[in-house]
């Protein structure tokens, strides 16, 4: 991975280490410097062998998909991940898949708009929006969609006033072909705030956008970058129905003081996990699991969970030589005759 590549590169190496595995890793090629680093740290950590850092491109990709490994764990996208989970299947390798997906943030009257902006901006402004778990859009219940969208206004503008604190702390887009396909996922669309690229240093303006369409490219494809859109929603179970149709996202966030909303909504929709009021938080704990759930990936992961994914839970039973039942074996001398219940429990 790319977005944090120090972290989640060497976040599931710990939990394989403990499971008394080899690792080979591959690095991301969009971050050589942090993949160097990494190299150079499995070297003068580890004995010869017991971690190998592989660097490159696609081609090195591809040679190690050949390859039968025992276990196979990766983070990226859909749709690379569908390439790696064919790439398994030939071997039978399990893997673990860490994905992404259009992480909703659903927004319902009750909520307190002000916190609610505010720690919505806290999720989506990591990291430029480059983050797997960050909202991907508001889904906004009508009555206080304008003052949601007020509030965001405000909260952002006051944050990025400082052109100079701009410049130096706001993240920069990770390549020239992702700062181009976040810029066009803005054309067209009813910008809010925001929407100016700066082609130089690679950053884009933190961006909101009032309804787009259903069916627009910001709204099909994983955004991955420092664009909100909000749309409204009315009827909260024509949104679940909707929201049920669509894929299952990494993240799902909903902000409410209404007990029965936030049970209705955690109970009737499949995510990989999420958070009440508040984003990102929920993978901050290294005793809960981490991960998706169908188009969002499968497995998890962090803490115990690390160990694991990594380990294989066999069954063992070991059987006394001083005590043995001569009723289960053949010749049975009544063989309509049921075995004590006692002896099956």
């Amino acid at each position: 991975p790319w977005n944090y590549p120090f972290q989640l590169t060497l976040n599931p190496i710990i939990g394989a280490l403990a499971g008394g595995n080899a690792v080979i890793v591959k690095p991301s090629a969009y971050s050589p410097h942090t993949s160097e680093i990494i190299a150079k740290i499995c070297a003068d950590a580890f004995p010869n062998g017991l971690v190998q850092v592989i660097q490159g491109g696609r081609k090195e990709n591809q040679a190690l998909l050949d390859m039968p490994f025992d276990y196979i764990f990766f983070t990226g996208s859909p749709e690379v991940g569908r390439v790696v989970m064919a790439a398994a299947a030939s071997n039978l390798t399990p893997l673990t898949l860490e994905l992404g997906g259009k992480s909703p943030v659903i927004v319902e009257h009750t909520a307190d708009i002000r916190k609610t902006a505010k720690r919505i901006l806290f999720g989506k402004l990591l990291n430029a929006g480059q983050t797997c778990v960050a909202p991907d859009h508001i889904l906004c219940e009508r009555r206080v969609k304008a003052e949601l969208l007020s509030e965001l206004k405000q909260q952002s503008q006051a944050i990025f006033a400082d052109l100079e604190y701009v410049k130096v702390a706001w993240p920069k887009i990770i390549t020239e072909n992702h700062y181009k396909r976040i810029l066009n996922l803005i054309d067209q669309e009813n910008i809010v705030v925001g929407g100016k690229g700066y082609p130089d240093t690679r950053q884009i303006e933190f961006t909101i956008l009032d309804q787009p369409s259903w069916d627009s490219s910001v709204m099909t494809e994983e955004i991955f970058g420092p664009v909100l859109p909000v749309l409204a929603w009315d009827d909260l179970d024509q949104l679940i129905h909707e929201q049920k149709m669509r894929p299952k996202p990494l993240a799902l966030y909903i902000f409410s003081k209404n007990k029965t909303v936030n049970d209705k909504v955690l109970n009737e929709l499949s995510f990989g996990g999420g958070c009440v009021n508040d984003t990102v938080m929920h993978l901050s704990s290294s005793k809960a699991p981490f991960g998706g759930v169908g188009n969002s990936g499968m497995g998890n992961y962090h803490g115990e969970y690390s160990f694991r994914t990594f380990t294989h839970a066999k069954t063992i039973l070991q059987k006394w030589w001083s005590f043995d039942l001569p009723v289960r074996y053949h010749p049975y001398k009544d063989p309509k005759s049921r075995l004590p219940e006692i002896l099956l429990r």
